[in-house]
């Protein structure tokens, strides 16, 4: 019987749940401790037996955040940017192990599955290893792309619901997941007649002992005494043992040909360590260098790790005390933004005048997509720099720190015409972004004044008054649906 991630952690609280009352029950210390004991044994074995149906894999340890970062570079090419940097925030917080488990079991899942025509003539017993959604559509993979770049996977799409216009065809998810378009984190493989509705569930046991175990999951039992729950978890479990374990294909394909996985596997590995070492010429990485950023990379960008000198998470520590001067004037400063790893925190310090706001709209873009925490710590963020303070996760103020806001100035030559579509252009792009941008920061009011052309100066007590009734840019993006949170 195949249980989805979902109904496991169902499981596992309907047993927690049980063993939580014993503690306020009647019963005497020597019978809680014996009830307890007795049900964690049952729920071990149930485990096992459950696990053994499930997949036929053998029993992993928790994921750690190296095993997350060792996937991240396959995972990019599936989930989308928005959606890893969701997921990001959740390895943080109160569920963070269920997060690095999910990133890695979708790892596992991709990494498993055919290429394109690994599955040719199968028609309906092809099965489905991701499903995508959004809105009413859905989109069902059956074969990634031959490149890793996957613009040509296969599938099933059903767009708007309509079911009787689905068809199978190419699928690309690079594109889905530039639309905003999510991966499940909840789907379990099954065959494409499932979904169709032409065949039946494969794995499932019939009968009473699938509805017992359901009503398990779901806590009906849960106010049963607690011998009464002992006995049903016992009767279950039992039960059990009569369900045929269902291999999905995919662990028969391993076992049929595992001297061919392992020779691919070696070769692999050999790739991609090759080009890890030859990327950071050993560990730890060397500082990042460009030619094109207004200080030394190694100046500008400090990475520490904050485990020792070797393990994640990182520190990563930016000092923005340059002028913005144009579109590359930070390119080391982006690239240590894009290449931070779920669980590490970016902090930037700004300290700049301002500047050319494409300079400070490539350090935006890469904030709301990194993976990492981010954290501005303020000492003077004047024009351009309000910018990218304002696109972290969290601002810091500093003592006697202050901040500039204003609309942009620019400089044009022209025909007439020419230059009053480009001056509404501008109001209007500055105007749209800078009410997202400052929105809760600045009132409506003040926002239609810097656009008039006000200049707003803050010192530290303003900044700090307005930052209680502040919001994330990120959080806001997820809450209205702009990008979209896991």
């Amino acid at each position: 019987m195949r249980l989805s991630f979902s109904e496991k952690r169902a499981l596992q609280k309907t047993i927690m749940t049980n063993l939580a009352s014993l503690q306020g029950s009647d019963l005497s210390f020597q019978d809680k401790r014996r009830f307890q004991k007795e049900i964690q044994d049952a729920f071990a074995k149930l485990k096992e037996k459950l696990d053994i149906v499930d997949t036929g894999e053998p029993q992993m340890g928790p994921a750690t955040m190296d095993d997350v970062n060792n996937v991240m570079p396959l995972l990019q090419h599936f989930i989308g940017a928005s959606q890893l940097a969701a997921m990001g925030d959740g390895v943080r917080g109160e569920e963070g192990q269920f997060f690095k488990d999910k990133f890695i079991e979708i790892a596992r899942t991709i990494d498993a599955m055919p290429k394109t025509y690994g599955q040719d003539g199968k028609g309906d017993d092809a099965m489905v290893y991701l499903h995508y959604f959004k809105g009413g559509s859905d989109w069902y993979i059956t074969e990634k792309d031959q490149e890793t770049e996957q613009a040509q996977a296969f599938g099933y799409a059903i767009l708007n619901g309509d079911k009787q216009n689905a068809e199978l065809g190419y699928i690309s998810i690079e594109e889905l997941t530039k639309l905003g378009v999510e991966l499940d984190l909840y789907w379990s493989p099954k065959t494409l007649g499932e979904i169709k509705g032409t065949a039946p569930a494969q794995g499932k046991a019939s009968g009473n002992e699938n509805q017992r175990l359901s009503d398990l999951i779901a806590g009906k039992y849960n106010n049963e005494p607690p011998e009464g729950f002992l006995k049903i978890l016992k009767e279950i479990i039992e039960e059990i043992n009569d369900i045929e374990p269902v291999k999905p294909p995919t662990i028969t394909y391993i076992e049929t040909n595992q001297d061919k996985i392992n020779s691919i596997m070696e070769s692999a590995l050999e790739e991609v360590f090759g080009r890890l070492w030859e990327k950071t010429s050993g560990f730890p990485p060397r500082p990042i260098e460009t030619l094109s950023s207004p200080q030394p990379a190694s100046d500008a960008v400090r990475i520490k790790n904050q485990d020792g000198d070797y393990g994640p998470p990182r520190k990563i520590s930016i000092d923005i005390d340059d002028d913005f001067y144009g579109p590359t004037a930070f390119r080391a400063v982006i690239r240590a933004i894009e290449e931070a790893r779920a669980g590490d925190t970016i902090e930037i310090k700004v300290n700049s005048n301002g500047g050319d706001t494409q300079s400070a709209q490539a350090i935006y873009v890469a904030l709301l997509k990194t993976l990492a925490k981010t954290k501005a710590i303020i000492i003077n963020a004047y024009s351009a720099g309000s910018i990218v303070a304002m696109a972290c996760d969290e601002i810091e103020p500093t003592p006697f720190c202050s901040m500039m806001v204003h609309n942009a100035s620019t400089f044009s030559g022209g025909k007439l015409g020419d230059l009053a579509g480009k001056a509404t252009f501008l109001n209007d792009y500055f105007g749209e972004w800078y009410q997202q941008l400052y929105a809760g920061f600045l009132s409506d009011e003040e926002l239609k004044d810097v656009i008039k052309g006000q200049d707003f100066w803050l010192k530290e007590p303003q900044i700090r008054e307005r930052l209680k009734n502040w919001k994330p840019i990120r959080q806001r993006l997820q809450e209205n649906g702009t990008i979209k949170a896991a």
